[in-house]
């Protein structure tokens, strides 16, 4: 395959960051370019994982960028979020974009994402799937509360740009877990010796989509609330 020099990645690479949204954009309809065997191979390994963990078991996917649609979808009632997988499968990356908490989404497109590129750029593109990607964020139910979610991903990308054209991994709900709205981005490398699986930390980046948690620790923020609600200083 020859490289293809009107893609719309070689004119925007070096000039800015390539957010989440924009990558979504330019690699609309590339599905030329997935190596199919491959994307078959993780489909069985769900179906297997799915079927020996049923109860227990995260939500595993196969999202094709391309065509802003999942293309595998197991175990999705764990979530709990209210929703059908059949909303998910008809609504694809566009549902899940609805569903995506606004401040989390930002957070997730302008940097997570951002970070993501970087770092597979640096690494040769038939190394890519040799490392796992973990972040949280939250997702709107459908009672309208928020699931705090935790996602595990992997990449098929592009052997033209080296960019995402494929994402598979998992979605757990940690709500139980997970009670502030820290952004934890974590980038592993998968390694395999004597047959057993080893992650080897990268890197690990926190963010936060919510600045004034910056600011102040937990217990500050509590106090704060309870100077509001009128508690004296005796009381606190």
């Amino acid at each position: 395959m020859g490289v293809d020099l009107d893609y719309k990645y070689m004119h925007v690479k070096d000039k800015e960051p390539l957010s989440y949204l924009k990558h979504l954009e330019n690699v609309h309809f590339r599905e030329r370019e997935i190596d199919m065997d491959k994307v078959n191979g993780i489909m069985n390994s769900i179906d297997a994982l799915s079927r020996a963990f049923f109860f227990s078991a995260p939500s595993f996917y196969i999202l094709d960028y391309t065509r802003r649609e999942y293309i595998k979808l197991s175990n999705y009632g764990s979530l709990s979020l209210g929703y059908s997988s059949r909303e998910f499968i008809d609504g694809g990356l566009d549902f899940i974009l609805d569903i995506y908490q606004k401040d989390d989404f930002a957070c997730m497109n302008h940097n997570i994402f951002t970070r993501v590129v970087e770092f597979l750029k640096s690494k040769p593109q038939e190394e890519h799937d040799k490392y796992l990607f973990t972040h949280n964020y939250r997702w709107k139910k459908r009672d309208g509360t928020f699931a705090s979610i935790l996602q595990k991903r992997s990449f098929i990308t592009s052997p033209v740009t080296g960019l995402p054209l494929i994402s598979f991994g998992s979605c757990q709900d940690v709500s139980a877990i997970k009670h502030d709205h820290k952004m934890v981005h974590v980038i592993d490398k998968i390694a395999r010796p004597d047959n057993e699986v080893i992650l080897q930390n990268i890197t690990t980046d926190f963010f936060f989509p919510n600045p004034e948690e910056t600011l102040l620790t937990k217990r500050e923020r509590e106090i704060l609330y309870w100077m509001a609600e009128g508690l004296s200083s005796k009381q606190l």
